[in-house]
């Protein structure tokens, strides 16, 4: 019956992203040996382009993106703040919500809310940050058109747009290093 061939979809994604998960934690692990600092967390400069260095050292920032990471694959939804489907500032709504966060359900409210603290470079971005960029050509006259996640070692997660879904990108990409305005870090790591 159909049903089956959905459950078996089902276990079938569900598989996928716990093998990725899986495979995401042994790149971790083998970074933490290789890398650590005095401190033992991992330490990945911004200029590093492999996805998820992030050490989960149990910091707000890693349960931060290991919530996000959870939807990957979503589909975009303009407007969308469930899992059922995410635009960016939906997406980086939801995940902050899951821990006690209140955030605004555009990008520009996220960028001019005043939660947080701005972050002044990029180096000095920490995972769960929220990074911004401005498209002036996408976003009629707002403070900024999109928001992502900060994950490490350059990356972000995002819900991306129609067609591609929550994802990783690198802030390093052309698009995004020509558009990027700035962070904010709501939490405390």
């Amino acid at each position: 019956t159909s049903s089956v061939v959905l459950d078996d979809k089902a276990y079938d994604d569900y598989n996928k992203k716990q093998q990725a998960a899986r495979m995401r934690a042994e790149n971790v692990e083998k970074k933490t040996k290789s890398n650590n600092s005095s401190s033992g967390r991992s330490v990945n400069s911004p200029s590093q382009s492999n996805a998820v260095p992030v050490s989960y050292d149990g910091t707000m920032g890693s349960k931060i993106i290991s919530e996000a990471e959870k939807y990957i694959g979503t589909k975009y939804v303009y407007g969308g703040s469930s899992p059922s489907g995410f635009d960016c500032s939906g997406f980086t709504m939801y995940v902050y919500k899951q821990f006690g966060y209140s955030l605004p359900h555009t990008a520009s409210g996220q960028w001019q809310s005043g939660i947080g603290e701005k972050v002044s470079s990029l180096s000095e971005l920490q995972p769960g940050d929220l990074v911004f960029f401005n498209d002036p050509s996408r976003n009629a006259g707002k403070a900024c058109s999109h928001v992502g996640i900060y994950v490490g070692g350059g990356q972000f997660i995002h819900a991306a747009a129609p067609g591609k879904g929550v994802r990783y990108d690198s802030l390093n990409s052309t698009y995004y290093s020509s558009h990027y305005i700035g962070s904010g870090r709501v939490l405390n790591n």
